[in-house]
Formats: structure tokens, sequence, C-alpha cells
């Protein structure tokens, strides 16, 4: 497993994962499409397995959204991210 940040290639798969941990409520994929450089993923060969949103202002940041595929969670990808 590696980390990195999103490219515009990692969208599809981040707005896939997104409709599958928070279907009621998900990010649409332009919106990930325009936000993709504050997005950090955690990959194994070309599969996304998490990734984590992070925004920050002057010297204050915050974790906007992390999620980790359901078949890949207690495997410690969330602390990686």
């Amino acid at each position: 497993m590696r980390i990195e940040k999103a490219g515009s290639e990692r969208v599809p798969a981040i707005a896939a994962l997104e409709r599958t941990c928070f279907p009621a409520d998900p990010w649409p994929e332009a919106l990930i499409g325009r936000l993709r450089e504050r997005f950090t993923v955690a990959v194994e060969g070309d599969d996304v397995l998490g990734y984590l949103v992070l925004s920050s202002v002057l010297d204050e940041g915050s974790v906007d959204n992390i999620a980790v595929a359901p078949g890949h969670r207690r495997r410690g990808v969330g602390a990686l991210l």
C-alpha cells in the first residue's frame, strides 16, 4: 500500500468510494474533481483503498472527509492516511 496525492485519474475511483461509504449524501464527482489537490489516497496496485480530504486556512487545518473501502477497514488504512 502506498499513500499519494490524488491526480485526476483517481477521481472516478474516489467518487465510487464516496458513494459506497456515504450513500445518503455523497460528494458529487465534479466537486471531487475540482478539489482533487486536497485529496490524499491510499492505493494498492490500481485500487483506491481510501482517501482523506484536508483543508487549511492560515495556521489551522481540518479533516473534511475520510473514507476507507469496506473490505479494507481495520487494516490500518485510515491510520496511514
